[in-house]
């Protein structure tokens, strides 16, 4: 959801759960000047911060828990994008009906004491504690799949900023609606994430953890080349089906990877640093390229800069993947034993 305000300057901005962004030519430097911008920005920061911790520990609890079933992480996972996808249009309309964001902010305070009711009553599995959490996780860290993978992590990060944060700017720019902007994260969640969160099991088995990877990077060129051709804002909705690579099925191949080449103890440390690299880093650098590139290039090109990037990125997995193949025979990392 997108609203437009007017800063002390006279200047008209948009503010939406995803961005800050003026809408005058300028706006370069003016917002730097305002303290509502910096309020937006530590209070953001804050949140973000709180939400990165809150999804890996949340994460890191489903893996433990799905062991005493035999159930699948992709499969208890979906159910997040389930919520995302029924929740956001009914906090659009709350949204529009009220004509204020005070509605969202209610029921997101409703639905987290109805999660924290919920997870006081489950029956959690004790998780392991490692002893020396720093020499354990180090032995993983050293290793060079390990590396290699984060290295793909963070490419997928890189490609990931551009679409959290400018994509809907960009359907906006060439006239989609707010309506729009629903419908496509509607389809994101029920047309891509959930299906390939579903059988991402079955899939991250046939494919492997590491081509999982190289295939999220082939699908953001993909999004980002039918991006840059795209003048009608519906014809986004057939790509946006691709999401379910790009995060669903990325998002389950990186948490399993995590528990699964984990030192015991160290699970929500080693997720903490791969989502880390993607959600922080990567889709940090890729938010900052993104907006560089459309104040001089402008949507269509820029995207189109992003296609060769996240292309040659594909190109560059796959030869670590063989490197890293042909010296230890798997992507697997295996940390070394203690002596």
């Amino acid at each position: 959801m997108c609203k437009i305000f007017r800063n002390s300057t006279g200047h008209c901005y948009l503010v939406s759960c995803e961005f800050l962004t003026n809408l005058t030519e300028t706006q370069n430097i003016n917002d730097f000047y305002t303290y509502q911008f910096w309020l937006f920005a530590l209070f953001t920061s804050a949140g973000m911060t709180c939400t990165s911790a809150l999804f890996t520990l949340s994460d890191t609890a489903c893996c433990e828990s799905i062991q005493k079933t035999g159930a699948e992480f992709g499969r208890q996972r979906l159910w997040g994008a389930i919520s995302w996808g029924v929740i956001c249009p009914i906090g659009g309309l709350l949204n529009d009906y009220t004509d204020d964001y005070l509605a969202s902010w209610i029921l997101m305070a409703i639905m987290s004491a109805l999660t924290l009711w919920n997870i006081s009553k489950l029956d959690l599995l004790k998780p392991q504690f490692s002893q020396n959490i720093l020499k354990d996780f180090g032995r993983v860290f050293k290793s060079k799949e390990f590396l290699i993978f984060e290295f793909a992590v963070l490419l997928n990060g890189i490609a990931t900023g551009f679409v959290w944060f400018y994509l809907m700017l960009f359907l906006i720019t060439i006239g989609g609606s707010r309506f729009l902007l629903g419908i496509a994260q509607t389809v994101q969640c029920f047309g891509g994430e959930i299906p390939c969160m579903f059988f991402s099991g079955w899939l991250i088995n046939k494919l492997g953890h590491f081509n999982v990877l190289t295939l999220s990077l082939l699908c953001y060129c993909i999004r980002f080349v039918w991006y840059s051709f795209l003048q009608d804002p519906w014809l986004v909705l057939p790509v946006e089906c691709l999401h379910g690579i790009t995060y669903g099925m990325l998002y389950t191949a990186v948490a399993s990877y995590a528990k699964l080449n984990a030192k015991p103890g160290t699970e929500a440390t080693t997720q903490s640093v791969l989502f880390t690299t993607h959600e922080g880093l990567g889709a940090g650098l890729g938010c900052v390229l993104a907006g560089i590139g459309f104040d001089l290039l402008g949507g269509h090109e820029t995207f189109f800069r992003a296609s060769l990037f996240s292309g040659c990125g594909a190109v560059v997995s796959i030869f670590l993947h063989l490197c890293a193949r042909r010296a230890g025979g798997s992507i697997t990392v295996t940390p070394p034993s203690d002596p």
